[in-house]
């Protein structure tokens, strides 16, 4: 199963953890990394391969971009 990174970015910009979660393919590491936005924004990488950037809530739910490169759920874990 691909280990997919969810890379957590402060409000300036810079990484403030990086974590792991596996998922079965691309479309599954979406969803769950939409369903981890919490105020942060979001990358969501598998090896070089930048599958997209998740803005941090408003009032209409996550904002996403599209993929450039065609609490905690579990499978996650941090990368240290």
């Amino acid at each position: 199963m691909p280990e997919y990174r969810v890379y957590t970015f402060g409000f300036d910009g810079h990484i403030l953890r990086a974590s792991v979660i596996e998922c079965d393919s691309d479309d599954e590491a979406i969803e769950k990394t939409k369903q981890l936005v919490d105020g942060h924004a979001l990358e969501l990488w598998l090896g070089a391969r930048r599958l997209g950037r998740f803005e941090a809530e408003d009032d209409s739910g996550p904002t996403t971009h599209p993929r450039e490169n065609p609490g905690r759920s579990d499978g996650i874990r941090d990368k240290g």
